[in-house]
């Protein structure tokens, strides 16, 4: 639950021809996606207790959880004009229907769960007609300004996840591209290695013929050695019996 303390002008008109263009778009948004049930939302007279007092006004419901609702009206609010929000109350400073040096103030109150919530607009019992009046003229509003909120939080949303996927996209597209590169330098590198081992079977029959060829090599020149020896031998002791 939350409080608004909001201040009226005693001349609550005329509507600017902005406000009236945007009132007209707003609607044709509202014919278009406002679900039939908000469509015919309609608000009724309630009194309510504010801060251990009763105030006379007007409530009407709204499809959105009291969290959304107290958002909503906080940016509508904060759209219009200029407001400080308290810790219970946000205090209007100054907005469309309502100047900054006018005194007069009003309260709102939203209660409700996580599905819906109720809006309630209230007033002390010195109130004129012409504060009535705008009072009545807000809660006719409210119902669209909200569903204009909860489309504009959901187009912020779909940016939002618009904006992130777009950026995942990039990033696994990149990934992709560094996977392909990876996977030409591994392609190369199992041709490379291939014929490397390739070569290296030739050059293992090769050495092995040549290892081959070196002991049988050896064992020749062994002998001749061997006969060479002896024959050195045989000189040496001929030699010694002279």
């Amino acid at each position: 639950m939350f409080f608004v303390r909001c201040k009226l002008p005693e001349n609550h008109y005329p509507i600017s021809m902005r406000a009236l263009a945007s009132s007209l778009l707003l609607l044709l948004v509202i014919l278009q996606h406002l679900p039939l049930q908000a469509q015919e939302t309609t608000y009724r007279k309630e009194k309510m207790n504010v801060m251990g007092q009763s105030y006379s006004g007007f409530s009407v419901q709204v499809p959105y959880s009291e969290q959304r609702s107290k958002k909503y009206l906080i940016n509508y609010l904060e759209e219009e004009g200029k407001a400080r929000e308290k810790k219970n109350f946000i205090e209007i400073k100054e907005t469309y229907w309502k100047t900054k040096d006018d005194p007069t103030t009003v309260y709102a109150q939203v209660n409700g769960d996580s599905t819906q919530s109720r809006l309630w607009i209230g007033y002390s019992a010195e109130a004129d007609e012409a504060l009535i009046g705008a009072i009545q003229s807000q809660m006719e509003s409210l119902p669209f300004i909200l569903h204009k909120q909860h489309l504009q939080h959901q187009i912020k949303e779909a940016e939002d996840a618009e904006s992130y996927l777009s950026k995942e996209l990039r990033n696994t597209q990149r990934d992709g591209e560094r996977l392909q590169r990876d996977l030409e330098r591994n392609a190369y590198e199992k041709e490379r290695l291939e014929k490397e081992l390739k070569q290296n079977a030739a050059d293992k029959i090769a050495l092995e013929q040549g290892i081959a060829n070196n002991s049988e090599e050896q064992k020749k020149k062994s002998k001749a050695l061997s006969e060479v020896q002896k024959q050195l031998e045989y000189l040496k002791e001929k030699l010694s019996r002279l």
